[in-house]
């Protein structure tokens, strides 16, 4: 279903990950025909497709932030809090009872073999309102 091509090879030359897929080498004469398939991935450095927002929460909220990395050959997702190191594994980081020193920088971090890619948010945290009656 993709583009013919006639000739005794064949080669990408600045391949992009579009051009990752099945090849399909054919080869044919009056007494028979030759079939042969090949699997091509073309790899890439991570990019952070969909960065996590900044949020602002009171305390006791449950925030969450999201982060949609691409990247091949396949990637590691984690979550840092600037100010503490590694906290989560995943696109996904979910934060329940947040308290004012949950506040600061979270960093997606998205890595493979050829590199990474992060891209941060920041929670700010208030306290709830209180009204004091006498």
């Amino acid at each position: 279903s993709g583009t013919p091509f006639v000739g005794k090879s064949f080669s990408l030359k600045s391949a992009s990950r579009n051009d990752s897929g099945l090849y399909t080498c054919l080869a044919e004469n009056a007494a028979q025909k030759i079939e042969a398939k090949s699997e091509v991935t073309v790899q890439y450095l991570p990019e952070i497709v969909l960065s996590p927002s900044n949020k602002t929460a009171i305390v006791g909220d449950q925030v969450t932030f999201y982060c949609l990395p691409d990247g091949e050959p396949s990637l590691v997702i984690s979550w840092f809090l600037r100010s503490a190191g590694s906290i989560a594994a995943g696109s996904q980081l979910v934060l329940t009872n947040v308290t004012l020193n949950s506040a600061g920088e979270y960093e997606c971090r998205a890595v493979n073999l050829l590199g990474q890619a992060s891209a941060v948010a920041r929670l700010t945290v208030h306290s709830p309102a209180v009204i004091d009656v006498p």
